[in-house]
């Protein structure tokens, strides 16, 4: 299901970053994210492998996760919530980033830009972006869309 009562959800992606042209409302999208690869020293590797699953890295990494809905209702005002979240690949959510989102009665669709300036990791492998959604007057968020990404951590050994 890729919907909720007020919006449907089109597509999302990853990018570097994107550009909004002023005159004619297009996004040009930039540098396609699907997969990274971060460098971490041996010694802090270590440290998080002593430390177990529950601790990770937080790394300076700018990029944004843009999405495209369809309101559902033609001429009514659409209010929902928008929740992206960093999944690992054993399926736990790492981080979340949460949006308010209103379309006026002449907005028939609108892209979303959610822009990121660090990324938190905690082992190589397939993450994924998970891109929720829910009716402001709904407690539960559906989710609509994941990103698949591709994360490999390089272990930089100390010089001797």
């Amino acid at each position: 299901m890729n919907k909720i009562n007020s919006v449907s959800h089109i597509w999302s992606l990853i990018s570097s970053y994107s550009v909004l042209d002023q005159e004619s409302n297009n996004l040009s999208l930039f540098n396609l994210i699907e997969k990274i690869s971060v460098n971490v020293p041996e010694a802090e590797m270590l440290k998080l492998q002593k430390e177990g699953a529950n601790k990770g890295f937080m790394f300076p990494f700018n990029f944004e996760v843009i999405s495209r809905f369809l309101k559902n209702q033609g001429n009514q005002i659409a209010a929902f919530d928008l929740r992206v979240r960093m999944v690992n690949p054993d399926g736990k959510s790492l981080s979340t980033a949460e949006q308010k989102i209103a379309l006026n009665k002449d907005i028939r669709n609108m892209r979303v830009r959610t822009r990121f300036g660090s990324i938190f990791l905690d082992k190589a492998g397939d993450y994924s972006i998970a891109i929720d959604i829910k009716d402001v007057e709904d407690t539960r968020y559906v989710e609509v869309s994941r990103i698949p990404l591709e994360v490999m951590i390089n272990i930089k050994r100390a010089k001797a």
